[in-house]
């Protein structure tokens, strides 16, 4: 953010304090106040957590759009249904939804060196690459001695890896567990929803 041209400010619900749909209010007010009535940006991070947060947004926008404000607003979300049911709600016509996915094997190729093995293995999550040598001192501790990992499908071949009991050597010679991480990165690449339980 320190890079935009105009002035910004920045909310994240996340935050343990409790939240209501104040905190919008509070954190829209926050960047009104910076902006000085210019062009101006808001980012509300997590903003699904709050309750009601949907139509605290329409209020403010539609206020703003009277006024000629020239406030723009970046709402992010970690859970993309609870942040679109909220858009299409009470916020039709006013969004652009814009994706954010993990890399792809270009990028984290050229951002970070990887080959195609350690992108299998590690997926497209970015703040991955800086804990893959912290990831491996962990191998052998406790966390390889859960009897149960949690029941959900996942897709990202870094979250597999991280509560694997197999170390990235050891997943990569062993051919049906490999073939499960590259059809897994491959149907996160695809959008395509596949599902063979995986083994420990």
């Amino acid at each position: 953010m320190a890079a935009h041209p105009h002035p910004t400010h920045y909310g994240s619900a996340d935050d343990p304090a409790m939240k209501d749909r104040d905190w919008v209010f509070q954190q829209w007010d926050l960047a009104r106040l910076k902006a000085k009535g210019g062009p101006g940006l808001l980012v509300l991070d997590e903003v699904q957590k709050i309750p009601d947060w949907s139509e605290a947004v329409k209020s403010l926008w539609d206020a703003d759009s009277g006024t000629g404000s020239e406030l723009r607003v970046l709402l992010l979300g970690s859970s993309p249904l609870l942040l679109q049911s909220g858009l299409s709600e009470s916020l039709a016509g006013r969004f652009e939804v814009i994706a954010a996915p993990h890399w792809s094997f270009a990028e984290m190729q050229e951002a970070f060196g990887w080959d195609l093995d350690t992108y299998i293995f590690y997926g497209g999550y970015p703040g991955a690459a800086d804990l893959i040598a912290g990831l491996q001192k962990f191998t052998h501790g406790k966390i390889r001695q859960r009897g149960s990992s949690p029941k959900l499908q996942v897709l990202n071949t870094a979250l597999m890896s991280a509560n694997s009991m197999m170390g990235f050597a050891e997943t990569r010679a062993n051919a049906e567990r490999w073939g499960r991480m590259v059809g897994r990165r491959l149907a996160l690449i695809s959008g395509i929803l596949l599902w063979a339980p995986m083994s420990k």
